[in-house]
């Protein structure tokens, strides 16, 4: 929630100094930078994947 927020503010500060157009780009941008760096650690910690070593037929 505290990350929402804070995007949020972040989004109104890009709104009033850049103008709507380049505020809903630059935060949309940046939301596919942090899921592009953080997908690796997500698909490991996936709750209920089996792994290919640990799974037995």
């Amino acid at each position: 929630m505290v990350g929402q927020a804070v995007g949020a503010v972040i989004g109104g500060i890009l709104a009033t100094a850049l103008g709507a157009a380049y505020a809903m780009g630059t935060p949309a941008i940046m939301s596919l930078c942090v899921t592009a760096t953080l997908r690796y650690g997500l698909r490991r910690s996936a709750p209920g994947k089996a792994r290919r070593a640990e799974s037995h037929p």
